[in-house]
């Protein structure tokens, strides 16, 4: 997910955001799932003029399950609204209910995981 103001490394930007969407079979009914995962605290931490930067990003420190990033589960129509696809019979099909009738993204819906239990299917 682009923005403007991604950081550049190497005269390359660095997605502060990416996103994800699933789609399965839950008994002969299409189900799907949006997620996405921000990196931004990891970027605003690193000396991306340096050419070493990114090699020094691994750290003795225990990382939480999911890795050193916010992950979020969130509504499907959210990521079409902030990607400006069109997710068709997934947005339908999604397990979170969507936030009545928004026209940006409500990120008070979206749900943090911090570990797998905190899924919803």
């Amino acid at each position: 997910m682009f923005a403007d103001t991604d950081p550049l490394y190497r005269g390359v930007q660095i997605p502060r955001r990416f996103w994800k969407v699933a789609a399965w079979s839950n008994d002969g009914a299409l189900a799907a799932s949006g997620y996405l995962l921000d990196q931004s605290a990891q970027l605003d931490d690193l000396d991306l003029d340096r050419s070493s930067a990114i090699d020094d990003t691994h750290e003795a420190a225990a990382v939480p399950s999911l890795g050193p990033f916010r992950t979020f589960q969130l509504p499907i129509l959210d990521l079409a609204n902030l990607t400006g696809l069109d997710f068709g019979a997934l947005a339908s099909a999604d397990v979170l209910e969507p936030a009545p009738a928004t026209v940006r993204p409500d990120t008070d819906t979206w749900i943090e995981l911090s570990d797998p239990s905190d899924l919803r299917f």
